[in-house]
């Protein structure tokens, strides 16, 4: 008996490797799965041949380890300007606003006191006169 499977991927490679597993790549076929012109790869096997259910089993590790494969991605210009323009602003607003204000208080706290004395050391020089 023939078992069929239906790849819907194109990575040559991948298709290369069932070979291992007693699919007959020779025989590949495309078909439109619909009228969106999805293809996808159909490729046969005999499944009385010797050792199937040993092949089944390693095709199924196979493919298990082949789903944990990581890709590299490199990261993206724009993200990291975005990351460093939002940790130049929160800094700003978590350290410079709060210390601006901090001075500027600081600053009318003085001036007061300094009005409180000028207006003593002025009423003193009235009483003078």
């Amino acid at each position: 008996m023939i078992e069929r499977k239906e790849i819907t991927t194109f990575e040559q490679q991948y298709i290369y490797d069932l070979e291992a597993f007693g699919w007959d790549i020779n025989d590949i076929t495309s078909e439109v799965v619909d009228e969106k012109s999805q293809y996808y790869t159909v490729i046969y096997r005999d499944n009385s041949m010797p050792h199937y259910d040993l092949l089944c089993k390693l095709e199924s590790d196979y493919d298990k380890e082949r789903a944990n494969l990581k890709e590299y991605k490199p990261m993206n210009v724009g993200i990291i300007i975005f990351i460093s323009l939002f940790i130049f602003l929160l800094g700003y607003i978590l350290i410079v606003i709060p210390t601006k204000n901090y001075r500027k208080q600081k600053v009318e706290d003085h001036n007061k006191k300094c009005r409180v004395l000028m207006e003593q050391i002025m009423e003193q020089a009235r009483q003078l006169r």
